[in-house]
């Protein structure tokens, strides 16, 4: 008579409401061609990165550029991505500080430490002083990474910092009916922090 041989008593079931479907179609087709777009880019630096034009750029600089883009895209992945439980999502919630962190610290740190060799090279009043190698820029890069993972860190071996998924119910879709007229109660993860006000200050 039931499908699950348990007749329904009336009382709405809870479960968990997935992300839009359509919604992690679009981020996933995006996010996808901005890593065939990465791709490219790494193809055409390695293809042509003995031109003058290139090697001014610093062909090996831009590899950590590409490295970090290619991250923030895997990250959008990581944004719009469903889980069924609250430990995976939690797992979920820290792997998308960190990808989102460290993708955009390499862009920003290369970026940066690239402005300023322009900066030393125009405002430097002795010219037969030898440019800064992109060596000196590396370490520049690693200190800033160094800082973002070890912030990072501290965000997430300390409790009261680190992120939790929560459990709240769905503002856009609070309940559901089912194709076995079975009313449903949608529940939704968020991330969250015991603290968050420590953490920011």
């Amino acid at each position: 008579l039931w499908e699950s041989g348990i007749p329904y008593d009336g009382y709405p079931e809870e479960v968990i409401h997935p992300n839009s479907t359509p919604l992690f179609i679009i981020y996933s087709i995006f996010a996808s061609a901005g890593i065939v777009f990465v791709i490219v880019c790494l193809v055409f630096n390695i293809m042509f990165r003995n031109k003058k034009i290139i090697k001014l750029a610093s062909p090996n600089l831009n590899y950590l550029i590409l490295l970090g883009a290619a991250i923030l895209y895997i990250c959008a992945f990581l944004y719009v991505f469903s889980t069924s439980t609250q430990q995976s999502a939690t797992i979920l919630c820290n792997f998308q500080v960190w990808f989102f962190s460290l993708g955009y610290t390499l862009c920003f740190a290369v970026i940066l430490s690239k402005t300023w060799r322009v900066y030393y090279i125009f405002n430097n009043p002795n010219l037969k002083k030898k440019a800064i190698k992109d060596w000196v820029l590396l370490i520049i890069v690693s200190v800033v990474v160094a800082i973002d993972i070890f912030i990072n860190f501290l965000g997430t071996a300390i409790p009261k910092s680190r992120l939790a998924a929560l459990i709240i119910r769905d503002r856009e879709h609070p309940t559901s009916v089912s194709d076995d007229d079975i009313t449903e109660e949608n529940f939704v993860f968020v991330c969250t922090m015991n603290d968050s006000v420590i953490w920011l200050g």
